[in-house]
Formats: C-alpha cells, structure tokens, sequence
C-alpha cells in the first residue's frame, strides 16, 4: 500500500485482502475508491499485453503550456553539451527556477531521460543566463515532442523470475568551473528503471577510471535491493 498525503494505492494479487484493507479504512475515515484506476498522483497507469507503463503525459502538457512550449517545433534530443558555452547575458524575466523544479519532478517520477539534462540546468539557478533559459526550453521543447514516453515494467507474478541489473558510467571532469566529473546510474527491474540519478560527483576525480571507480560505488542499490525484499522505496531512491 502507498500513501501520499490522502492519496492511496494499495496492490495485491487478493482482492479480499484489498477489500478488507479498504473496510478497515472505511470505519475511520471518509473514503472513495477506484478499482484499477488509471491515474494516481498525475501518473497515467496503463496495463495492457502483460505489460505495465507509467506516464506523465497531461503533467508535461500543462507543463508546456505554461511555459509557452506547448507549440514549439519537434526536438529530439533534451540538450547537448559538446561546444557548450554559458553566455553573459542575464536573464530575470523568466521563470527559471519554477521551471527547473517541474523538470526535476518529471525526471524524478517517469522520465529517467531527462534526468542529466535537468541536473545540468539546475546547476545555474543562481545565477540565469541566456543559455541557461535556451536550454531549459530545449527541454520543454523535447518533452512537447515525446510526451508519450514513459516507463514500462513486464508484469511477471512469480518473485523467482524477477531480473535485477544494475548499470553506472561516469563523464571525466566535464565541468570546466571545477572539473569534477558527472555521473549516472539506473537500476532495472524486470527491463524497467526503478531507481535513477545523474548528477556531479562530490570530489574531483583524478582520472576516468576513478571517476568511473566513485559512480560505481554511489550507485544506491541498497534502494533495489529494499525495494524487491520489503516493497519500501528508499528516500534517495529515483533521484
């Protein structure tokens, strides 16, 4: 059972169990129930060909809209850094940090793959130029054009056939201000990511092994490993 503030989802292969639950609840508080909803914290739920998926779509449309992205033309690709280059023009008529923080709600919930590109323009909230608000749009520009990716799980019943794996890779001092590295990790759960995170390594690292050795020890499996024994996400876990 998942709860969020008066928002609940319970789950199990009994619904007499599920009903019970659901009776218990009753007899103390005021309560509406779904069978199989599908949506639940601004998250679409679809299940279909013994498959799962997770998606976001009407969040990324108000999202879009609100930032006046919702017509913008088709972008395949959320950022790209190669030749990057911060220009010094200031920006204070927009809304950066607003729409920084909606991105990192996106990322954090069902969109692993913007996940590096929004640690990358959250890095500038203080001081916004130009190229900061270029590349936050880019994004928007990018979720507009693929707003029906999410995230697919293979239902499979039987604990024993569950397929944990886990994958970690690491930049080398990409960051020109203090060239320490940028790292990645992303954990799956039956060919669906379950806990993911991309951000700037705490140290410098002093070579592309080290900085491969740091993002594969911060690699929070211990999130994986709760989460399949007890069912409990940790606080760090889709970070």
């Amino acid at each position: 059972m998942a709860i969020y503030v008066d928002d609940g989802l319970i789950i199990s292969n009994n619904k007499e169990h599920i009903k019970y639950v659901i009776n218990k609840l009753n007899k103390n508080f005021i309560t509406k129930s779904w069978v199989n909803p599908n949506n639940f914290l601004g998250q679409n739920i679809k299940i279909k060909n013994n498959e799962l998926k997770l998606q976001q779509i009407k969040l990324i449309e108000k999202i879009t809209e609100k930032f006046k992205m919702n017509e913008s033309k088709e972008t395949h690709i959320p950022l790209t850094i190669s030749d990057f280059k911060r220009s010094d023009t200031i920006i204070k008529n927009f809304p950066y940090q607003e729409a920084v923080g909606s991105l990192l709600y996106l990322a954090k919930k069902t969109r692993p793959n913007i996940s590096f590109a929004v640690n990358f323009v959250s890095r500038f909230i203080n001081k916004v130029t130009n190229s900061d608000v270029i590349n936050v749009k880019r994004i928007l520009k990018y979720l507009n054009t693929h707003k029906n990716i999410g995230i697919k799980y293979r239902l499979n019943t039987a604990l024993k056939n569950l397929k944990l794996s886990a994958y970690c890779d690491a930049d080398y001092a990409n960051c020109t201000d203090t060239r320490k590295s940028t790292a990645g990790f992303v954990i799956m759960l039956n060919d669906g990511p379950i806990s993911w995170v991309a951000r700037k390594q705490p140290i410098v690292a002093l070579s592309t092994t080290e900085a491969e050795y740091i993002a594969m020890l911060n690699m929070d499996n211990k999130s994986a490993i709760s989460l399949i024994k007890s069912g409990v996400i940790s606080r760090r876990s889709n970070g």
